[in-house]
């Protein structure tokens, strides 16, 4: 059975935007919600139908395969089987769990009339997620913990560098393909002369052949690295569980509720807000009434400073090589309140060269001065 249009169902035109796609969503799944249309299969047909051009068009990548190739895009079931030109399914049946967008982009180099791609063949493409099972005891889940995990990832032979060549030669360039990765193929079809592109085989789409490999990866180009990830567990319940609670002790009567939570703008929704209603839910009580939200200390390239990037700093070996006043005007130089500052040894050392100025010139004063 062929689906009407996602933009006639929700009765727009193919470039409303994202706003006008809610309201109309919103109009027609109230209007025709099966719980105000009781007993009624029409009704509950167009809800379907709804909700369904409801997930397509609020998705944009959903929405952008939708716009470009149709039900086809979005649906691998659709037309499958139907024989001739009934959809795309019926060449072989329904293209299941393939991006239609890949394969055009292959044959006719990033969509439709694309012309030929500007992608790099050779640049490293993401690889799938590593999931890894870790269990953390109950007083480690009440009060945070720190783990190391050890991965395995892939990257680039360092012996080679990511040639795949032996140290000392070169890989050369393809032949056939001239570097690129892809061979350019005409077919003749029943719409005319057509040019497509193909991944070449002699080289594997490298573009490169090498004819001496590397020792350590083989010619791959790639090798095997352990590495050891630092991941925090954050407890919402650090308030309270750190008090002896859940028994009442003299500490968590005294310590507990607080006035004031000093906390940076990014674990807001991650730490803040779930110390909030944990605190509730568990003690009835508000552990804070106050919140000082501060801004960020960010290395010298404006990234945020963490252990798996390895840009933090000491703040013992600062205080010991500057002094701890130097550190201290340096973080509140020429910041304003909740704004980020960035960290360098230049700012510090800055910062002392001041605090010195300033202690001699008072000094001088203060011998010079009459009475």
């Amino acid at each position: 059975m062929d689906k009407r249009d996602y933009y006639e169902v929700l009765g727009l035109q193919k470039g409303a935007s994202d706003d006008e796609i809610k309201k109309a969503y919103r109009k027609l799944a109230k209007q025709y919600h099966p719980d105000l249309n009781p007993d009624n299969p029409e009704a509950e047909a167009k809800f379907k139908e709804i909700n369904e051009a409801n997930q397509v068009l609020s998705d944009p990548d959903k929405r952008k395969k939708y716009d470009q190739f149709g039900h086809a895009g979005v649906d691998s079931s659709y037309g499958g089987g139907a024989g001739g030109f009934g959809g795309f399914g019926g060449f072989s049946g329904g293209f299941d769990g393939v991006d239609l967008s890949d394969i055009f982009g292959d044959i006719f180099g990033g969509g439709f009339g694309g012309g030929r791609s500007s992608s790099n063949a050779n640049a490293p493409r993401r690889g799938s997620d590593i999931a890894v099972h870790l269990d953390i005891g109950f007083m480690e889940a009440c009060k945070g913990v720190s783990h190391d995990i050890n991965v395995t990832r892939v990257e680039n032979c360092e012996e080679c560098g990511g040639s795949g060549a032996k140290k000392g030669t070169t890989a050369k360039t393809c032949p056939d393909c001239n570097g690129s990765g892809r061979i350019n193929v005409q077919q003749r079809t029943m719409f005319g002369s057509m040019m497509s592109q193909r991944v070449c085989t002699k080289c594997g789409g490298r573009g490169k052949i090498v004819e001496t490999p590397c020792p350590k990866c083989g010619g791959t180009h790639l090798s095997q690295d352990e590495d050891v990830l630092d991941t925090w567990f954050s407890s919402a319940l650090w308030p309270f569980s750190t008090l002896g609670w859940p028994d009442n002790t003299p500490d968590f009567n005294y310590f507990y509720p607080t006035d004031v939570l000093v906390t940076g703008y990014d674990i807001i929704p991650f730490w803040v807000m779930r110390m909030m209603f944990s605190g509730l839910e568990l003690t009835d009580k508000v552990p804070f009434r106050d919140v000082l939200i501060h801004g960020l200390v960010r290395d010298k390239k404006k990234k945020k400073m963490s252990k798996s990037l390895g840009n933090g700093i000491d703040p013992l070996e600062i205080i010991d090589k500057y002094g701890a006043d130097s550190l201290r005007l340096s973080l509140v130089t020429g910041v304003a309140s909740g704004n980020d500052t960035r960290f360098t040894d230049t700012k510090v050392e800055a910062s002392r060269n001041f605090i010195n100025k300033m202690w001699n010139a008072s000094r001088f004063v203060l011998m010079n001065a009459k009475g």
